[in-house]
């Protein structure tokens, strides 16, 4: 005697049929053509151990997910037909029928209620793998399977990533210019997308909002989280984590950690592209302009006219100052300031120490922003600010840099450096919406993920006159049953 208990778990209904079926060592089961010491040794689910058959002698369509979904009308009255052959007849056919066993009545009554109740197509399933670009070893990054994330703590959020975009920092990962960021570890800090699950105790956020993702990961409990220093929180996982150190967004989807300090709603009004920078790029031009102090009277300087200066160079007109300065080797990056932002004035590295004495009145800036982060780059900082003045240091570099105390003795300088504090997400949503900043026409490339290594290649090269790229998420519908 062999049991078979097919159990509905998840779906539109909730059932539980046990049939009993009496069959010898070795005979095929009537209903899926397996011997019972087969079904026996199956060890999927419950609601798989009819073996072979994938669940196709069962109350559901499909038994993957145990999800199901009702009949149509055409099939239901297909379900009827089915189920009178099967609850009461042996055979149909040539006007002969004979009544059904006992036993076989119950099997009849398994098979109707499949046909009866649920159609062809399923909701869609959850996936369990995905598409992740991953950090391989430095210098190799590749696009790979993973498994999709789950829920590991009552905080965390599972985030469909719907556009993502690639940043320096990442190309710093791949050089080895980031020891803490982690071999194997899915790439990619910068995105947004939709809720798909979230924990228990994840109240700011549910399954259908459209959010952005914060590159920081962070408590909002310890020390330096109640005092705004989010990048200094000190979880274990807190600080710079997602694509550096635990899985990324350059994927299908992606664990956020602490959902309700990470992710932000995106208001209905602000498109996905429009919010695509809100959780780093923007968020560290934000901080930058926030800490640099900036009075309307400054003359202020920025170093670096890529993606991360034009968005410092944004947040840095919110504040007024009397004059702003851009400094960028590029032709192609000074043309788009122009263009753009016909009140800042320009000038290249060469020149640019000249430029600010001649245009500024107390014999250099009164602030410098440092967003270029290149070999000469942070030197020129100091050299073109004023004594007494602010540099903040946003870049990241390559290699240490030569702090030369003796040639700046007497400046008095004060530096501002570190990585951002990204807890201003909610305001800059609320600047975006308001028509205030404006981050789309930095995004000259979109491609989907399926496609990400020639992205890389031609972000890396900056090739085709690329400023920033837009990567489509490959899982572009919804899995879940909404």
């Amino acid at each position: 005697m062999r049991m078979f208990k097919y159990v509905k778990e998840a779906g539109v209904f909730s059932s539980c049929l046990t049939i009993k079926i009496q069959a010898k060592q070795g005979e095929k089961l009537p209903f899926c053509q397996s011997t019972p010491a087969e079904c026996e040794g199956e060890k999927g689910r419950a609601v798989q151990r009819s073996s072979g058959m994938e669940g196709r002698c069962l109350c559901f369509t499909k038994t993957g997910c145990g999800l199901a979904v009702p009949c149509s009308k055409a099939s239901f009255r297909l379900g009827t037909a089915l189920a009178f052959r099967f609850l009461c007849f042996t055979k149909i056919g040539c006007g002969s029928a004979v009544p059904r066993s006992k036993a076989s009545f119950w099997l009849g009554t398994a098979l109707a209620f499949r046909y009866l109740c649920v159609r062809k197509e399923p909701f869609k399933r959850k996936e369990t793998i995905m598409l992740a670009y991953t950090f391989v070893e430095q210098g190799r990054f590749e696009l790979r399977e993973k498994p999709r994330p789950e829920l590991q703590a009552g905080r965390d959020a599972i985030v469909r990533v719907t556009l993502g975009s690639i940043c320096t920092s990442d190309l710093h990962i791949k050089h080895g210019s980031v020891p803490r960021a982690v071999p194997g570890i899915t790439v990619g800090h910068e995105m947004v997308g939709v809720v798909e699950e979230v924990g228990h105790e994840v109240t700011s956020v549910k399954p259908g909002d459209r959010v952005t993702v914060n590159v920081e990961t962070f408590c909002g409990e310890c020390f330096f989280c109640r005092h705004g220093y989010v990048n200094n929180c000190t979880d274990p996982h807190g600080g710079w984590a997602l694509g550096c150190r635990i899985d990324g967004g350059q994927a299908e989807f992606v664990r956020v950690p602490y959902a309700d300090q990470g992710l932000n709603v995106i208001p209905p009004s602000v498109t996905d592209e429009q919010a695509l920078f809100v959780g780093d790029i923007l968020a560290t031009g934000f901080w930058a302009a926030r800490i640099s102090e900036i009075k309307e009277e400054d003359t202020v300087l920025i170093i670096g006219a890529g993606p991360t200066g034009i968005c410092t160079l944004q947040c840095v007109m919110l504040k007024n100052p009397h004059r702003v300065i851009v400094c960028e080797r590029s032709e192609e990056r000074l043309r788009f300031v122009r263009e753009h932002y016909p009140g800042v004035e320009v000038t290249t590295p060469e020149s640019c120490k000249d430029f600010v004495l001649r245009h500024s009145a107390h014999g250099g800036a009164d602030v410098v922003l440092e967003v270029a982060g290149s070999q000469d780059s942070f030197r020129l900082a100091w050299e073109c600010a004023r004594p007494n003045a602010i540099v903040t240091i946003v870049a990241l570099y390559d290699k240490p840099q030569l702090l030369p105390l003796p040639d700046m003795y007497g400046k008095n300088l004060t530096f501002k450096t570190g990585g951002v504090d990204g807890c201003d997400c909610a305001e800059i949503l609320s600047l975006i919406e308001a028509g205030r900043i404006d981050t789309t026409p930095l995004v000259t490339h979109r491609f989907p993920l399926e496609r990400i290594e020639e992205v890389y290649r031609i972000f890396e090269n900056r090739l085709d006159g690329v400023i920033k790229v837009a990567v489509t998420g490959a899982a572009s519908t919804s899995f879940s049953a909404r």
